[in-house]
């Protein structure tokens, strides 16, 4: 093994947080093909500190298998994260490549019921780290326009929801600002078990026209738009099609299978900032 790649592999085990800054800002074809040279198995921890909308669409871009052999080497939990952000055939073809206890972890997790926000939410929704630049937030917001309505979600890099910024605060935010130090932290959610009545109920809906999911940990799965509300509230009642003992034994799941995982991302939040090392052949920022 040469001295370059050394110093990559180095770098990337002990500095996945670092790691994960630099390989996010590169291009979606250009991170596929180092995922490619890399191989799931030693990458696969920067993946899952990386932006999740970036993440996602490396997935979407890598063949199937390499894709699978990702996602397997992911928590079940960070995997059915990013799954949820593919388009329906794409997240079935990745699964359908896994082994049965692997796949069988996700699709629970991905298995919200009917009516649910979780089947509800929209999870094709832009969303960025709090340690990105306001400068670079509008950046990815001109890329990804039909991502983009009204706001900008701040997901750190274990997929925890952190706050949102409206695009107007955006536009008026200096643009060296991070998105952790603009974000309102302050933010109404749903849960994704919430039923119909639930998301009617929200009292947030007075004043936003877009409302985060999230998981029992607290993890982004998507958004509930002000359409899908109207929507609900033009049909009938659906006959309830769960109890709230599988609601909560589903949520349970979820807090134990990713329990190890949320560990796992307080330890590397405490990483010391890396010294000058190179990520495929390119310099750390």
């Amino acid at each position: 093994m040469d001295t370059e790649r050394l110093l990559s592999d180095a770098y990337l085990a002990h500095h996945p947080a670092e790691a994960a800054r630099v390989i996010e800002g590169r291009p979606v074809a250009e991170v596929a093909a180092f995922l490619c040279e890399c191989g799931p198995d030693r990458l696969a921890p920067v993946v899952a500190l990386m932006d999740p909308a970036v993440s996602a669409a490396v997935l979407d871009t890598v063949d199937g298998d390499l894709a699978a052999r990702l996602v397997a080497a992911l928590d079940a939990h960070t995997a059915s994260g990013l799954l949820r952000r593919l388009a329906p055939t794409v997240r079935g073809a990745v699964l359908d490549r896994l082994s049965a206890r692997a796949g069988a972890r996700i699709r629970t997790l991905l298995r919200y019921p009917p009516g649910s926000a979780g089947a509800l939410l929209d999870p094709a929704v832009l969303t960025v780290p709090p340690d990105l630049s306001v400068g670079d937030t509008l950046k990815r917001v001109r890329t990804a326009a039909t991502q983009v309505h009204d706001y900008v979600f701040v997901v750190d890099r274990r997929g925890l929801l952190v706050g949102v910024v409206s695009l107007r605060e955006l536009l008026v935010a200096s643009p060296e600002v991070v998105l952790g130090a603009a974000a309102q932290r302050s933010v109404g959610t749903l849960a994704a078990t919430a039923d119909r009545d639930a998301i009617l109920a929200h009292p947030s809906w007075n004043h936003v026209h877009a409302l985060p999911v999230v998981d029992a940990g607290g993890r982004f799965l998507g958004i509930v738009r002000h359409e899908t509300l109207r929507r609900l509230e033009s049909e009938a009642p659906a006959t309830p099609v769960g109890t709230a003992a599988a609601d909560a034994a589903l949520e349970f799941g979820e807090l134990a299978w990713t329990g190890g995982a949320a560990l796992l991302g307080e330890l590397l939040a405490v990483v010391s900032p890396a010294a000058g090392r190179t990520v495929g052949g390119r310099t750390g920022e």
